[in-house]
């Protein structure tokens, strides 16, 4: 199996699955104007919170979407989890509370 080097651009926030992070290959000259998940669009990101809702329904859950971090809380939750993977996985139950919170106040 291959491995490529890849940069962290957002983390996708949901009520019933863990942090999923949207990555793109370093050397992917396509892609270098992608900065940040709010580079790609409205409708692109629609796409990839359709995929990710498919994904669990599988599983019987019905996910929501509680909200997109950007590329540094990505890289942050990428660091934290080489360091220690139980605290990036308490990190993560702390970001859907707060986009969980963020949301409900919208509403």
């Amino acid at each position: 199996m291959a491995f490529r080097a890849c940069s962290p651009r957002a983390s996708l926030h949901a009520d019933c699955i863990r942090v999923r992070l949207a990555v793109l290959p370093v050397a992917a000259a396509r892609w270098n104007a992608v900065r940040s998940i709010e580079d790609l669009g409205s409708r692109v990101r629609d796409e990839l919170a359709q995929f990710f809702e498919a994904a669990v329904e599988f599983e019987g859950k019905d996910l929501k979407i509680l909200g997109w971090g950007g590329p540094e809380e990505a890289m942050a939750l990428v660091r934290e989890s080489e360091r220690a993977p139980g605290r990036a996985r308490a990190r993560a139950s702390a970001g859907r509370r707060y986009y969980s919170q963020r949301r409900t106040r919208a509403v």
